[in-house]
């Protein structure tokens, strides 16, 4: 995460903990407003992809070094601790939401679900992958503003 200067390897993990947070406060909102667990489907797929596409600079590297051993079982490995990882948030927000007793029943798919997954895709996603390519951009630009 180095790069020309100290400050955007750590704009990179600021940007990239910045989409992990929107990411799994969706989560944590979609399990506190009592949606249906149906939700978690698209919400378990939006994180993963986005788990993957930031780690695929690694994979690429590995794919270079010719690291086999572990290769193929790497975004099934992704797939089950994001799942583990989005159900317990899910838990923690259906949890959280009783003990403020407002509960009410849980409805089928509604707009507020797609709501929550589409805000995480257009926003928390693009953060998790892309943050070093916004730091580079963020830093090019300053770059050309001062000097």
């Amino acid at each position: 995460m180095t790069t020309r200067d100290g400050r955007t390897g750590k704009v990179q993990i600021a940007f990239r903990t910045l989409g992990f947070l929107i990411l799994a406060g969706g989560v944590f909102l979609a399990g506190f407003f009592d949606r249906a667990p149906e939700v978690l489907w698209p919400l378990v797929a939006i994180c993963c992809l986005a788990e993957m596409a930031g780690r695929w600079g690694a994979w690429r590297l590995a794919r270079r070094t010719h690291d086999t051993t572990s290769a193929p079982m790497r975004p099934l490995k992704v797939l089950v601790i994001t799942s583990v990882v989005v159900v317990v948030l899910y838990g923690i927000g259906r949890g959280a939401e009783s003990l403020t007793d407002t509960r009410a029943a849980a409805e089928a798919l509604g707009l507020l679900d797609w709501l929550i997954c589409g805000v995480m895709l257009a926003v928390g996603a693009p953060l998790r992958v892309f943050g070093a390519s916004f730091v580079r951009f963020f830093a090019d630009a300053v770059a050309e503003e001062v000097g």
